[in-house]
């Protein structure tokens, strides 16, 4: 309120001070002063003398001058309010401007058109017809060239916003793709019109000033493509007053996208649909088949897989439909299993399928388990009618495929439960109960055999071999006898009808100068391609030193090699590769039980089929080693551990009781892995079966079950 007053009582004091001035006292600084000054001049002037000719003449014209050289883009509203004041004071200078005015007051209009030139009336008029009529014809053409200017900005601000908005909800074009909807076609469709409509106002804007020029900026246009999503075609400020404009081509970029969803994702949509209703009845079939002839499984198909991977990379449903293949994998395998369970086969045979089956439940499980890693509602949102239409919601999903794991963690079980049950089935090689008789030998055919301390004629048996040939190898040591009380080792070959085909008595020297100086014990029997071969410890009668042979005997029993190991420690297996021809003797401690109170070295001592010595591995381990095998890719040994030294060399303590251990070494000797398998509880494995390379069955005294995969 106070400041219009005060502005009120200014031009009141104006007027007052106007009112007591004359024209022809302040014409002369009016000509003399600048634009500024001269148009305040006029301006008090005409506050109370409005119709003065000449006040209203070089009022237009200064007005005139002003709207000729304002930005009409920058200060549109300026312009056009310059030019109406123009128009106002020329129509009222042209009405008072006549002959009779003109003679009277000539002197007024000196530099009007030419500085220090009074002119004529007739070119004062013609002066003031054309001014007249360029305000006219500005403010004519000069609305609809700024309505397209700004129109065309305004539409492209709705662009950039409209595509901002989209970029900012959908975090990938791949997302983009895959959750294009109804709501989402509108969106691109009014980003593509308001675009379209930028590019339409501009053109009309650029044709109507090449009709009608402007003193402002002269923009051209270029269209940029959106190439990368997200980074492209983000405007942070947008300037139309500047020569070179660059668009973004966003009407281009919803044409493209329209283009793949219409094709590829339609094509995408289509195939998964197709191919989960041909795997789904597939996996039902197979699951109710009672003889797999005339089913031809399905599979799930390459290009959907590698679509779905392409637009939706970590999808839960790849998995899915992998698990639906694999189903009738399962299911045409279980088929077998009334067989393997009841036929009268060698259990070797039976072990062998049941770990498939169990290597085949792993595989499921671990799509399954995939699944969950993969699995994430939002994510699923991206195939919300597949979902809704064959599972109702991703949580259903979800349930469907934990029941089915849990149903493949029972089989998974059932079949480990076999292949234990089948290890402890398998009887030691020899015929129990059963013994053959050679001179005063007495030869019990297993290992089984109890003999009383008492009996000296009876071979303490330490290991039998059966042969492809029926053939069976039986070493163990004889009583001991003589003056020495001598232990003495001995190996015999049995045929299948149970008699002895050859013995030979195994008393091996420590000294070469000194006969039968050592007891023997046999430490490993192992078939080979030629016959059999044995480790065999020998321990000085005053068990000073020891030393250990390993021999090579063919099927007629020819000696082949005799081989003294550069080691004293006890053999407690052997292991011969016939792919290779090389032997494998894993030693431990100085006694068939190894060392179990006090660390002791362990070794294993590799031997050509020349029987010359190739390389050692050492480790010291407090405990036992049970067995030593060959895979087909190295060279595996196990056991149990109270301490044992781990790959970096750094001494590992089981703390109170045992656990498992399996050491493997490449065929050259060196270590590849050291598995250590400790557990909440202390437990004592008492058996290790290869049942295939990726099944080592490490069976414990309470019913413990561990399973390792060579690969």
């Amino acid at each position: 309120m106070s400041k219009k007053l005060t502005t009120v009582l200014f031009l009141l004091c104006l007027s007052l001070l106007a009112q007591g001035q004359r024209y022809k006292d302040i014409f002369p600084q009016i000509i003399s002063s600048g634009d500024d000054k001269a148009m305040e001049l006029l301006t008090n002037y005409l506050f109370n003398n409005l119709d003065h000719p000449n006040t209203n003449l070089r009022l237009g014209l200064l007005y005139a001058k002003k709207y000729q050289t304002t930005d009409p883009l920058r200060e549109y509203d300026k312009a056009i309010a310059l030019a109406e004041q123009a128009r106002t004071r020329l129509i009222k200078a042209s009405i008072l401007i006549n002959e009779k005015e003109f003679n009277k007051n000539k002197e007024y209009y000196i530099g009007i058109i030419q500085e220090g030139i009074i002119p004529t009336l007739a070119e004062t008029q013609k002066l003031m017809a054309d001014e007249l009529q360029k305000a006219e014809t500005f403010l004519e053409k000069l609305p609809p060239i700024y309505e397209h200017f700004t129109r065309s900005v305004d539409r492209y601000d709705r662009a950039v916003k409209s595509f901002a908005a989209i970029a900012g909800k959908y975090g990938s074009l791949k997302e983009l793709y895959l959750l294009y909807n109804d709501s989402l076609a509108a969106v691109m469709q009014r980003l593509k019109t308001n675009y379209d409509s930028t590019k339409w106002y501009f053109d009309k804007y650029l044709q109507l000033r090449q009709d009608y020029p402007i003193k402002a900026v002269l923009q051209t246009y270029r269209e940029k493509p959106v190439v990368v999503y997200r980074l492209d075609g983000l405007v942070t400020q947008i300037d139309f007053l500047q020569p070179q404009i660059d668009l973004w081509d966003y009407a281009s970029w919803v044409d493209t996208v329209n283009q793949v969803v219409a094709t590829e994702i339609k094509e995408l949509r289509t195939s998964l649909q197709e191919n989960y209703d041909k795997l789904k009845a597939a996996s039902q079939q197979a699951a109710s088949l009672r003889d797999p002839q005339g089913f031809t499984p399905v599979a799930l198909d390459k290009k959907l897989r590698f679509n779905l991977m392409r637009f939706d990379y970590h999808n839960a449903l790849i998995p899915m439909l992998a698990y639906l293949e694999y189903s009738q994998q399962l299911s045409l395998a279980r088929l077998r299993e009334v067989y393997f369970d009841t036929a009268d086969i060698a259990m070797e045979r039976k072990l062998v399928y049941y770990n498939e089956m169990l290597y085949l439940m792993r595989k499921s499980d671990s799509l399954l388990a995939e699944f969950n890693r993969r699995y994430n509602p939002r994510q699923l949102q991206r195939h919300a009618r597949f979902i809704a239409r064959n599972f109702g919601s991703p949580a259903t999903l979800r349930q469907w495929m934990n029941e089915q794991r849990q149903a493949n963690r029972q089989v998974f079980l059932a079949e480990a439960g076999k292949i234990r049950t089948g290890i402890a089935a398998i009887a030691p090689p020899g015929v129990p109960d059963k013994e053959v008789r050679y001179r005063k030998l007495i030869i019990p055919l297993s290992t089984e055999a109890k003999i009383p301390a008492t009996d000296v004629s009876r071979v303490r048996v330490a290991a039998v071999v059966k042969g492809a040939d029926d053939y069976l190898y039986v070493a163990g040591t004889l009583p001991p006898s003589g003056p020495k009380k001598q232990q003495k080792a001995v190996l015999v070959r049995i045929t299948p009808a149970l008699r002895v085909a050859w013995v030979k008595y195994l008393d091996i020297q420590l000294d070469s100068t000194v006969v039968s100086d050592a007891h023997q014990a046999v430490g490993g029997l192992q078939l080979t391609n030629e016959g059999v071969a044995l480790a065999v410890y020998s321990m000085a009668l005053d068990s000073s030193r020891a030393a250990v042979t390993l021999l090579h005997y063919t099927s007629t029993g020819k000696l082949k090699f005799a081989t003294r190991l550069d080691t004293d420690l006890y053999p407690q297996a052997l292991r011969y590769d016939e792919g290779r021809n090389m032997f494998f003797v894993g030693l431990l401690g100085a006694g068939p039980q190894g060392s179990r109170m006090t660390a002791a070295d362990l070794q294993v001592v590799a031997v050509n089929g020349l029987g010359s010595e190739l390389w050692q591995y050492e480790n010291r381990v407090q405990g036992d080693l049970l067995t030593l095998f060959t895979t087909h890719n190295g060279v595996l040994l196990g056991g149990n551990y109270s301490s044992i030294i781990d790959r970096g060399g750094r001494t590992v303590q089981a703390g109170k009781g045992t656990f498992g251990y399996m050491i493997k070494l490449d065929f050259a000797g060196k270590p590849q892995k050291i598995t250590l398998l400790p557990s909440q509880q202390p437990y004592e494995v008492n058996r290790i079966f290869k049942v295939a390379d990726n099944n080592i069955s490490l069976l414990g005294a309470n019913d413990e079950h561990i399973i390792l995969n060579n690969d």
